[in-house]
């Protein structure tokens, strides 16, 4: 099986396994796998704002650099 092949069956897998977990609040699926509460988000508040626009760039980063990787 190469690379290709091997990613495609887990992607299948995962799919699967998310199947069960569709219209499950978010904060309820972080709960049970992390034991973490989810805390709402304010955006009005500045520094909710200040931590959603790091968050959006280190998301970015990641992106790119798994893309990068993948290519």
């Amino acid at each position: 099986m190469d690379e290709h092949q091997r990613i495609e069956v887990l992607e299948n897998a995962l799919a699967q396994m998310l199947k069960p977990v569709r219209g499950i609040p978010f904060y309820v699926i972080v709960k049970s796998i992390a034991e973490q509460k989810v805390i709402k988000f304010d955006k009005e508040n500045p520094s909710d704002a200040r931590l959603l626009e790091r968050l959006q760039a280190a998301i970015q980063l990641c992106a790119q650099e798994l893309y990068a990787a993948v290519q």
